[in-house]
């Protein structure tokens, strides 16, 4: 029960105010009595509202049979007996002589049903569309079977080679096709030609089931947490609300996970099942409603994250700070400095960063600056020389040593 928060509290819990003594027998029998009724009403109200594919079209029956390897004929309507003619003979069919010196005539040939497409390929359960059957050999008078259920027939092409057909009523899932003329040719069976799909849940059913869900799975909660501490003889009277408000609690955050999840913040596989993965969740999310409040934070954390602050010269936005800090900015190798920049002849100047392990001449004018040296850790020191007449105050200051290029600043002389 570690999602419990009072989980091994002793019966003399410390605090201020009433609650601290332990549950009498009638708050027990009576939180019992309440959250089991309210348990069976919400799982009635969810087989209520359950997704059903039972949706038929008038006049027709689904089947949830397999489908049928050859198409069922419909029975002929019962009629009276007809008197019977007296049989005669047929008259033979006068067969074709051949006139010498031309070529025999060509004998009839009959057209094989084929069926080569169809289109669309699926379809609601409540044969709402019209379908269009592809191929050649189609007579006037021909049926289209879907799984062993006649289609109605609205169309066949002069050509013979579509029908426009109303799939039946079918139970969900793949069936075959077969195509069968009024003479009793038929064509091969197309297997799996034709799926067959439920109806989406409409969203006011959908909300209604995360609801009855969520509430199912906070009540779950109470009557597990319930019979866990009366059994212990740990039970306090100041957690009987908890398990009173235990349901709504459930059933509240599980819209918010609902409306968190049609707003693509968690992701759920999308298939024919969705609407029944999100009603799963919903009762997961009031039975373990602590672990959800926490996994709502993390996503509250992952959405108001506060970007970081970039470089000035930079433009392209920066990253997200991941909670609980802010990266280091990436800074660059420090630049070459000289100080002081200014003052008079003789002043001791010093010079950082310029990367070089060695110094061949330090210059302020083209003047030689005097006791200069160099420490370990590459910092210059060098006096300012006296200026010769005409020049300054302002002079360049070069810096020559292992490196390829000289270092080069600006030193201005003050009296």
């Amino acid at each position: 029960m570690a999602d419990d928060p009072h989980v091994n509290t002793p019966t003399n819990e410390p605090g201020p105010g009433p609650g601290k003594e332990a549950v009498g027998p009638w708050t027990i029998v009576l939180l019992t009595v309440y959250l089991v009724v309210l348990t069976g009403l919400l799982v009635g109200g969810i087989y209520r509202r359950w997704p059903d594919c039972g949706v038929v079209c008038v006049n027709q029956t689904a089947t949830s049979a397999s489908p049928s390897s050859s198409p069922t004929p419909t029975p002929a309507p019962t009629t009276q007996p007809t008197p019977t003619p007296t049989p005669t003979q047929p008259t033979p069919t006068p067969t074709p002589t051949p006139v010498p010196g031309q070529p025999p005539p060509a004998q009839p040939t009959a057209v094989a049903v084929v069926i080569e497409s169809v289109s669309p390929k699926s379809g609601l359960v409540n044969c709402d569309i019209f379908v269009t059957v592809k191929g050649k050999g189609f007579k006037q008078g021909a049926s289209v079977i879907f799984g062993g259920l006649r289609g109605t027939v609205r169309d066949v092409d002069p050509s013979g080679q579509s029908i426009s057909v109303q799939p039946p009523a079918h139970a969900e899932g793949d069936v075959d096709l077969v195509v069968k003329n009024p003479d009793g040719a038929t064509s091969d069976i197309a297997k799996a030609a034709y799926s067959y799909t439920c109806p989406p849940l409409p969203e006011t059913d959908l909300f209604s089931l995360v609801v009855f869900a969520g509430a199912l799975g906070g009540a779950l909660h109470g009557l597990r947490s319930l019979y866990w501490y009366v059994g212990l003889r740990n039970l306090l009277k100041s957690w009987t609300l908890m398990y009173v408000l235990l349901p709504f609690t459930g059933a509240t955050i599980a819209v918010i996970f609902y409306a968190v999840i049609s707003a693509g913040f968690l992701p759920v596989q999308a298939s024919k099942n969705i609407s029944v993965a999100t009603i799963a969740i919903a009762a997961l999310v009031g039975l373990f409603s602590q672990q959800a409040a926490v996994k709502l934070k993390d996503i509250a954390d992952a959405f108001f994250t506060k970007p970081a602050p970039g470089p000035p010269s930079e433009s392209k936005p920066q990253g997200s700070v991941p909670p609980g800090g802010s990266p280091e900015l990436k800074q660059g190798p420090p630049k070459p400095a000289i100080s002081p920049a200014s003052g008079p002849a003789g002043t001791p100047v010093k010079i950082t960063n310029t990367g070089m392990k060695s110094v061949k001449s330090i210059t302020f004018g083209g003047v030689p600056g005097t006791d200069f040296a160099i420490a370990a850790d590459g910092t210059i020191t060098v006096s300012a020389p006296k200026l010769a007449e005409g020049q300054g105050p302002k002079v360049e200051v070069v810096v020559t040593g292992d490196k390829e290029l000289p270092v080069k600043f600006e030193f201005t002389y003050t009296k």
